[in-house]
């Protein structure tokens, strides 16, 4: 499963992520957010808030703006997996799961009697908990460029920039771990069908950047 296209991100996706599926389904919201609420630093506070921008949509549309300069291919992957995860998990927020609260409302609500640590300078949110869209678009993503690749080293630096950003929407308290892991569950599946999408599309100018085809 390793040597496949994306296996090495799918493979140590799988073995992190399943576990914290059944942790989620044995411990409440709140005492995870509170067990994961009570590790932070001044050096993560920092890092997280500017980590979790990685999976901003105005992000990565820059990215597949970039990329059209690069392979067309390439951009129309990462934008396809970019809508359909973003698409999917608005519709989720909106539609299915639109009374969840985020965690400082979430508290509040609840007379929870916790003092959660709120890194300053951060505009908090507090409806549409679920499921989260920054780490579901940001798996979405970037699994779908790790299926471009055989390469380990780019493959495992993607997935640590997509846990990055789930990590960091906890971390900041915007969202639950239960909002970030089934986006990260939702991303990966769209990122499948991103690259699925766009690999049947078998025309000769995909391959190439959209400078090559203006200079036809």
């Amino acid at each position: 499963m390793f040597n496949m296209r994306g296996g090495t991100f799918l493979s140590l996706f799988l073995m992190l992520f399943i576990p914290l599926l059944f942790i989620i389904g044995f411990y409440s919201r709140e005492e995870t957010h509170v067990f994961l609420n009570g590790f932070h630093s001044p050096f993560l506070d920092t890092v997280m808030k500017y980590w979790t921008f990685l999976g901003d949509g105005m992000f990565q549309v820059y990215i597949v703006v970039i990329l059209l300069f690069v392979s067309i291919r390439f951009a129309a992957t990462g934008l396809t997996a970019f809508l359909l995860g973003g698409l999917s998990v608005q519709f989720l927020k909106r539609v299915v799961f639109s009374d969840m609260v985020r965690p400082v409302k979430y508290f509040e609500r609840m007379g929870i009697n916790y003092d959660l640590h709120l890194v300053e300078g951060v505009d908090m949110h507090y409806w549409l908990s679920f499921p989260s869209g920054h780490a579901a678009t940001a798996f979405a993503m970037f699994f779908a460029f790790a299926l471009l690749t055989r390469n380990r080293v780019v493959q495992l630096f993607l997935l640590v920039i997509s846990m990055g950003v789930a990590y960091s929407r906890v971390y900041l308290s915007q969202h639950f771990l239960m909002d970030v892991v089934v986006a990260a569950f939702l991303g990966v599946f769209m990122g499948w069908m991103g690259y699925f999408l766009i690999q049947k599309i078998e025309k000769a100018w995909m391959e190439g950047s959209i400078v090559e085809i203006i200079k036809r």
